[in-house]
């Protein structure tokens, strides 16, 4: 290779054209490392078809997403002009599953409900599910403390329901669907079944069909804290969505169990 002659501090030394040569290759190795990455870096277009970057969609690509995916009943998926998900062609957000045991259960709390049956007017206690059952809540003659929840919610509607015999090593009477951890619900919980926009409440508020017939007040495992405390608990009316207190002597109360759904 030819020589040359490098200036330092006013004395020349010798020096190789390859050196040089290498190290204008270098120059152009970190120049293409800047350039590359300003082309990957370009934004997506929302229009040309392709779903790209943070765009939830574009066009025709929906990234293989469909209403189901995206958490509805089902229905149409389609891409909005500003690239994110269209769903006015989606059915209604799915929020209860019939679990095909006689419960349901609501994804939005995370309670498994019992399902109500045989609406005909006519009381049958031996079937803990029908909806014309009234029972009492408490405060009955032999209470140790006032209030105290001695009335047949208890001793009969929730004893069938939890009535679960293990012989020591394996279950011989499971509980209703399975389960000996039902319980009345409280206040709150009973007003979130209560739906106020549905088309199938013909007075504005309901409980979705999906459990079943359903009476026209649900007793709550809730103690009413006004005077004369403690011998009230609330209830509420499905069809208006308003809260009551109601004596617990009171055999007046429809009832309808729930439990809390494994995570």
């Amino acid at each position: 290779m030819e020589q040359g002659f490098i200036g330092e501090a006013g004395r020349c030394l010798p020096a190789r054209r390859g050196t040089v040569a290498l190290v204008g290759g270098l120059a152009l190795l970190v120049t293409a490392a800047f350039v590359v990455p300003a082309a990957a870096a370009r934004k997506p277009v929302c229009g040309n078809g392709i779903a790209e970057g943070t765009e939830e969609c574009d066009g025709a690509d929906l990234r293989s997403q469909t209403c189901e995916s995206v958490g509805f009943a089902g229905g149409t998926l389609s891409c909005a002009q500003n690239c994110t998900f269209e769903t006015s062609n989606c059915l209604s957000l799915l929020r209860y599953i019939d679990n095909g045991d006689g419960t349901v259960t609501d994804l939005s709390t995370g309670l498994q409900w019992e399902k109500k049956d045989s609406q005909d007017g006519v009381a049958n206690n031996a079937n803990p599910h029908d909806v014309d059952n009234k029972y009492t809540w408490g405060d009955l003659a032999g209470c140790p403390i006032a209030g105290c929840p001695n009335g047949t919610a208890f001793t009969d509607f929730l004893g069938r329901l939890n009535y679960c015999v293990n012989d020591g090593t394996t279950m011989v009477w499971p509980g209703f669907a399975g389960h000996c951890d039902w319980r009345l619900p409280t206040i709150d919980e009973l007003a979130t079944l209560i739906d106020f926009n549905s088309p199938t409440c013909p007075t504005g508020a309901c409980i979705d069909p999906i459990f079943g017939p359903s009476e026209h007040i649900y007793g709550s495992s809730t103690t009413h804290t006004l005077a004369p405390f403690p011998k009230y608990a609330w209830i509420v009316y499905p069809w208006t969505g308003v809260r009551y207190p109601l004596p617990k002597a009171s055999n007046a109360f429809g009832l309808r169990a729930v439990r809390n759904a494994a995570p």
